[in-house]
């Protein structure tokens, strides 16, 4: 999505009083006012890595770059960690709430598309009401499910898949 796109349908989103989550992937840099009208920012260690300048390889180095992404303003730093779970921080001094990965019977096949089944599996919790924890239950269910699928949007769970896990 073209950066000045990006911008636009941030103020505009935040204008209309809604809620707004922001994956930076493939991340770039951005106006950093545009972070103070994020509500949630979902990089993964990669990207969290790029944007903070800390390099994220395990849970503490996780923690320390999700208080480096709410210092910019937004308000929520949701990092994926593949394997490792993900890591949710919700303040400078906050020291988040972390959620293994998922552990299924089948083997891993593809983790392309994880991360855009973890987006839109937590908009879609966010978005009915649900609090952030089983927002992010829901989701990282949902990425979990993913991963044993060949593809991209293919790999996409259904709602009934994720709830019965």
């Amino acid at each position: 999505i073209p950066l000045e796109t990006l911008s636009h349908t941030i103020k505009l989103g935040k204008s209309l009083g809604l809620k707004t989550i922001l994956n930076p992937a493939p991340f770039s840099e951005i106006d950093k006012q545009i972070y103070k009208l994020v509500d949630y920012l979902t990089p993964n260690e990669h990207e969290a890595s790029s944007l903070t300048g800390v390099k994220v390889t395990d849970l503490v180095s996780a923690q320390e770059a999700g208080k480096k992404i709410c210092e910019l303003g937004v308000g929520v730093s949701i990092i994926t960690l593949g394997e490792k779970g993900v890591l949710c921080t919700r303040g400078k001094t906050d020291d988040g709430i972390y959620l293994p990965a998922i552990k299924l019977s089948e083997k891993v096949i593809d983790t392309v598309g994880a991360g855009d089944v973890f987006n839109g599996a937590f908009a879609t919790a966010i978005n009915e009401g649900r609090d952030l924890e089983k927002s992010l239950t829901f989701a990282n269910k949902a990425a979990s499910i993913s991963v044993r699928n060949k593809g991209a949007a293919l790999s996409a769970p259904y709602r009934k898949e994720i709830n019965n896990l």
